[in-house]
């Protein structure tokens, strides 16, 4: 399996088997044209014309750039946008989220736009959905056609959404960006708290969720915030100790939690000119690498085992490397490491610049060695797919409860798996 593999199962499962076909072709041709689609995939017209329509109104498909030969009459070509494909949430864990926010009406329209691009509050009023709440739906972003700056003349049927004027032609989308946003926080956060439901991934997600405090946040603040957790009962299985309140908690667990995260190099703390406090941020970028570098890790010791586990953290940690150099690393015996090398090798997860087909071993051999990373990514995501069938469960309403934070966390985890 590859990264195209891991795309088309993502369109087949949104839009069908029609879209799944046509997206196959894009990819091999890199663009074609309607009557080229039909041609090569069997479908009728009305079938491509319909994929392509889908995938173009939900940002998938794109018009290939035209050769400067071409004129007006040239057919159009299309291109397919696997990149935007790969990093697009899933419509169960949008509609899942926006359920927990704006209830089953507020699912209900997230699931309608999710479907068909964008729409209109006209068109969703049709379909019988109720847009009173639209303005503050957060989980929408307006895609503006044509609407007036000041406040348009009485009689009209306008709304102010997000400070802008709008009628029933304006469109709305879903707002992709803030979901990933969400998916990345709930992902990095499980992360650096080594697991979904501890106080540490609880204090990291807090001061992700106020990353837009670019010079950071007070640990004050974050005392707060992790008190009103303790006092929601976001953090049911928290034990409180009998000799504390749950301020003095609160405070204990952050003062704790946050050296530990500043020692992970997950923090950074930047003291505050004029006094001795400090405020705190979450190192993102750190986040983003460690994060990487575990979970193809993982994905090379569930293949394999440990010690090629081992060899592809030395592998991954730099440049190429020879076999005498990977065993000053790794403290394995050579013929060991030649062994897990020429299985990597086999599952495609290491490579050589020189083939190694029918070689001995040579314990002085100078090939040099590197990771590939796109196979340990694809073992990756199919470990989390195959988890992901397995959830025969209903998904959770709510998103205060472990069973739902985990479901986002394995949502997230494969966003960031296809984005590496």
């Amino acid at each position: 399996m590859s990264m195209q593999n891991i795309c088309q199962k993502l369109i087949k499962d949104e839009f069908g088997v029609d879209a799944e076909v046509v997206v196959t072709k894009l990819m091999e041709k890199g663009h074609a044209t309607a009557d080229e689609l039909v041609f090569s995939t069997g479908l009728a017209r009305s079938n491509v014309d319909e994929a392509l329509m889908t995938l173009f109104k939900h940002g998938l498909c794109t018009v290939a750039t035209a050769a400067p030969e071409l004129t007006d009459e040239s057919p159009v070509s299309y291109s397919f946008d696997m990149n935007e494909a790969l990093t697009r949430p899933s419509k169960t864990a949008v509609v899942m989220i926006t359920r927990s926010e704006y209830g089953e009406k507020g699912a209900a329209i997230a699931n309608a736009i999710f479907v068909k691009g964008r729409m209109t509050m006209t068109s969703l009023a049709n379909e019988g959905l109720d847009t009173k709440d639209m303005a503050k739906n957060d989980r929408l972003s307006l895609v503006l056609t044509r609407s007036p700056s000041e406040a348009p003349e009485s009689g009209v049927d306008w709304a102010k959404v997000n400070g802008e004027w709008i009628n029933g032609t304006a469109r709305f989308a879903i707002n992709f960006d803030l979901f990933n946003m969400i998916f990345r926080n709930v992902a990095m956060s499980a992360f650096a708290g080594e697991t979904i439901d501890q106080p540490r991934s609880h204090l990291i997600l807090i001061l992700m969720d106020h990353a837009e405090e670019n010079e950071g946040m007070p640990v004050s603040k974050m005392k707060d915030e992790f008190q009103h957790l303790l006092e929601s009962g976001d953090l049911g299985r928290f034990e409180l100790h009998h000799l504390m309140t749950i301020k003095e908690l609160a405070s204990f667990v952050v003062e704790r939690e946050l050296k530990q995260l500043i020692s992970q190099g997950f923090v950074i703390a930047t003291m505050i000119q004029g006094n001795h406090s400090h405020l705190y941020r979450a190192d993102l970028s750190q986040l983003d690498a460690k994060m990487k570098e575990h979970s193809l890790l993982a994905a090379a010791r569930a293949a394999c085992d440990d010690p090629t586990r081992q060899i592809a953290a030395v592998l991954l940690n730099g440049d190429a490397k020879s076999l005498n150099e990977i065993r000053e690393l790794t403290y394995l015996p050579k013929s060991d490491i030649w062994s897990k090398l020429l299985a990597a090798e086999k599952m495609n997860f290491v490579k050589s610049d020189i083939p190694t087909q029918d070689c001995a071993f040579n314990p002085d051999d100078k090939r040099q060695w590197r990771i590939h990373v796109e196979p340990l990514q694809v073992a990756a995501l199919e470990s989390i797919y195959n988890t992901l069938a397995r959830l025969n469960d209903p998904i959770p309403n709510r998103l205060d409860t472990v069973e739902a934070r985990t479901i986002l966390y394995i949502y997230g985890l494969s966003l960031f798996l296809r984005s590496i």
